[in-house]
């Protein structure tokens, strides 16, 4: 998906410590694909790690910085924030959860955002290692409580001014 949508990855091949591992398999699978690690003489790089035993993870970290310089990736924190959400669950006692990494902007509680056809007024954010945070900022992953319904996996968030015209953005949405 990330290759057909044009968007630069970098591929950490995981499990690299367990016996039966074989990344150079991975890498044909990706050729197969349509995706040119630079082992095969494409652009994207890909890194071997296990996150068992912490290998290579340095070497991803690294990876992921020279990308980012590279391209020149920057974020501004002072923005109303705009993300990725990335997974939703139901949750029988704090209702929806969805799981967001913020792109660009500051998240803070009591925020309002639209995603696709679901609003939320954010209650409160856990950060990944079940924190409560008061912020989240760029490239910050974290849980969001608060949403009315679920929204779908992959869409965009955004904060907005008025919850009304975020609602009545959504429901125009959902109609579609």
């Amino acid at each position: 998906h990330a290759n057909a949508a044009g968007v630069p990855m970098v591929v950490a091949v995981n499990k690299c410590d367990l016996p039966g591992a074989n990344p150079q398999m991975v890498r044909q699978q990706l050729a197969s694909a349509g995706v040119l690690v630079e082992d095969y003489g494409g652009e994207i790089g890909i890194v071997e790690c296990s996150a068992t035993t912490g290998q290579g993870l340095d070497e991803l970290v690294e990876r992921l910085a020279l990308e980012t310089e590279i391209l020149e990736l920057r974020a501004n924190a002072e923005v109303p924030a705009t993300g990725v959400v990335v997974d939703t669950r139901k949750d029988k006692d704090m209702g929806i959860v969805c799981t967001v990494i913020v792109n660009d902007g500051t998240l803070r509680p009591k925020d309002q955002i639209l995603a696709g056809h679901s609003v939320a007024r954010v209650r409160y954010l856990v950060d990944d290692k079940g924190k409560r945070v008061k912020e989240a900022g760029p490239s910050m992953p974290v849980q969001v409580f608060g949403f009315e319904d679920p929204p779908d996996s992959g869409i965009v968030f955004l904060a907005v001014e008025d919850m009304n015209e975020a609602r009545t953005v959504a429901r125009e949405r959902f109609e579609e």
